[in-house]
């Protein structure tokens, strides 16, 4: 969800900055507690690969003036352009602007927040060297660079319990230009909770899949960001049947050797916090 104005980088993709947005997730809220679920919310802020046509014509901002030569999912893909480097002050705005969304996110009802610092966002901007070449106090060094990140996380801490703050991680693998990756990737057992993405577009009741081995509905990617349900709100659910207990190993790791897809397989799109 967009923190604010200033961090809009795709179409159709909701904000959590004014009282209409706060109210309209309220009532998503409701229904997932009325089911038993958590729902966290995912704050944004695209940073470089924005485009000028969400600005009125003004580039993005981003921790250094560095064309990140992506295609920018504007109003079709266009190339990216230079970005404004943000002064401290639209720095310490955009920190700001983060705790406003992590307060909103709590007077929607979400359980929790989890920030965006994966991919080619724009904490991940400050973080990567090749991106942000500044030299102030958010530049240079890795503790620079990270300070930016921290700076947020104090400040959501404010209005949120830092036990439900997640920080989405990873390697930018299959980005392009300056978001290319290296061969870096996430330790084993780092993660306090997993969040799982393409799965549960296609498996609304993924859970009960899990729990029951049961097979997974087929994701298909080519309606992946489409601007209606279709098989966003669509996909099937189905009856449980709890008769074949947990997963070998009862830790949910990874399925019996049925040749069904696994949880394993299923992680590859998905992100641990």
């Amino acid at each position: 969800m967009w923190i604010s104005r200033d961090a809009i980088g795709w179409h159709d993709i909701p904000g959590l900055f004014t009282d209409e947005q706060i109210a309209h997730w309220k009532q998503v809220t409701d229904a997932v507690h009325r089911s038993g679920g958590v729902i966290f919310a995912q704050l944004w802020h695209t940073g470089s690969p924005s485009y000028p046509d969400f600005f009125d014509g003004r580039p993005p901002l981003a921790p250094s003036a560095v064309n990140p030569r992506p295609l920018a999912p504007t109003s079709g893909r266009k190339a990216t352009v230079e970005p404004l480097a943000m002064s401290e002050h639209d720095t310490r705005q955009t920190v700001a602007d983060f705790a406003t969304a992590a307060r909103n996110a709590m007077r929607a009802g979400f359980d929790g927040v989890q920030l965006q610092v994966g991919f080619n966002y724009l904490i991940s901007q400050f973080l990567n060297p090749r991106t942000n070449v500044r030299t102030d106090r958010y530049g240079g060094s890795i503790e620079n660079r990270a300070r930016f990140l921290f700076e947020i996380i104090e400040a959501i801490g404010v209005h949120v319990d830092l036990r439900r703050v997640g920080v989405k991680a990873r390697p930018a693998w299959a980005e392009t230009g300056a978001f290319v990756a290296g061969s870096e990737s996430l330790a084993d057992d780092l993660a306090d909770l997993v969040a799982y993405g393409q799965a549960f577009i296609t498996n609304p009741d993924l859970p009960d899949r899990f729990a029951d081995h049961a097979p997974l509905n087929e994701p298909k990617p080519d309606l992946f960001y489409g601007r209606d349900a279709a098989d966003y709100a669509d996909f099937p659910q189905r009856e449980r049947e709890r008769t074949r207990g947990l997963p070998r190993g009862g830790d949910g790791s990874h399925w019996e050797e049925t040749g069904e897809p696994t949880a394993e397989a299923g992680r590859r799109h998905d992100s641990a916090w």
